[in-house]
Formats: structure tokens, C-alpha cells, sequence
């Protein structure tokens, strides 16, 4: 396997895809001292790292191996740069994202249209799933903090896996949505 795929290793024996995302305008202003970019497997520390801790985090729990592995093949992981936009409030979207190595921060706009921070996601963190679900524009910017790597899941893929995989994927949603609204509600 060469080693600038690096990334876990999907089941057909081929290195996942690893993408380095496109520069933004606004990353290019926002960023002034960029780190110099690292390699997939540099970061994680090789192939079966990345499939470590993708099994380690809550999202893919109660997954059978059979459905792990399908839903690998539907997706990506891809690599930001320190403040770097994952994605920009209001644009479109389909896909929804779990960070898997990194930090990044939500950003929202105000009535004045000025940036405010308003969380902060790190591993095991996901993000996009409005967007996923209802088609509609993010809710929110997302931007790395540091150097990031995402797990990107196309939701148009997802009618293509088995049923099976499916109501697994549905149950994560759910369930990471249940959280998140009584986090919400006990404030």
C-alpha cells in the first residue's frame, strides 16, 4: 500500500480515499501560518489505526463487521488545514461529516452578519446531518482548528447499502439527534 494514501484499509484491499480538500478564499485570508501538510497515515499512524478509531467512536456502535465495512466503502476521509472551512453556513449539502482526528469550531453568522464561535467539535464529533437529512443549507460554518480529518458520508450513497446497513446508519442519527436535543433542553 503506498504510503501517501495511508488511511485504513477497505475490505476489497484497497487504501480508502484521502483527499485534501480545496483552499478557500476565506481560508486563505483567515490563515496566516499555515503547518505544513502531513500525510494520512503520518497523522494516524497508519492503516489500521484509522479503523480503530473509527470502531471507537459512539456512531458506529452496535454496527456488525459485514455493516462496518459496507459502510466504508461509501465514503471518505478527507484532511483540512488549520482554519481551513469544512463547510460555509448557508451553502447547500448533502453529506454529513464525523470528525475523526482534529478540532474545529462552529461558527454562526449574527443579524449583523459577524462570525460568532458558538461550539467546538472534536473526535467523535458529527456535523451536517440537517443537511443530510432535509437537503437544506448548513446551519452553520464549520472550520478547522487545527489539521483535521473527517469522515465525509454522502447521503445519496446511503440508498445504495444494504437495509441492514441502513437502519444502522438511521439508528446513529437518531440517537446522536436524541442526544443532542436534551443536551439542548436541560439548559
Amino acid at each position: 500500500m503506498s504510503e501517501d494514501k495511508g488511511g485504513m484499509e477497505k475490505p476489497d484491499g484497497k487504501p480508502p480515499e484521502v483527499e485534501n480538500s480545496g483552499e478557500s478564499q476565506d481560508a486563505q485570508e483567515d490563515a496566516k501560518d499555515k503547518a505544513p501538510e502531513k500525510k494520512a497515515g503520518d497523522e494516524a499512524g497508519g492503516d489500521d489505526k484509522w479503523k480503530q478509531l473509527m470502531k471507537s467512536l459512539s456512531f458506529f456502535h452496535g454496527y456488525e463487521e459485514a455493516q462496518f465495512n459496507e459502510l466504508l466503502q461509501s465514503r471518505k476521509v478527507k484532511k483540512y488545514k488549520e482554519f481551513e472551512y469544512i463547510v460555509k453556513e448557508n451553502e447547500p449539502g448533502l453529506n454529513f461529516y464525523i470528525i475523526l482526528k482534529g478540532t474545529a469550531q462552529v461558527i454562526k453568522k449574527d443579524v449583523f452578519n459577524m462570525k460568532t464561535t458558538i461550539g467546538t467539535l472534536n473526535p467523535g464529533d458529527s456535523f451536517g446531518e440537517m443537511s443530510f437529512l432535509l437537503g437544506e443549507g448548513r446551519t452553520a460554518s464549520i472550520r478547522a482548528i487545527n489539521p483535521c480529518f473527517a469522515f465525509e458520508i454522502d447521503s445519496k450513497l446511503i440508498n445504495e447499502l444494504s437495509k441492514d446497513t441502513q437502519i444502522c446508519v438511521y439508528r446513529s442519527f437518531s440517537t446522536m439527534l436524541a442526544k443532542r436535543l436534551n443536551s439542548i433542553t436541560k439548559i
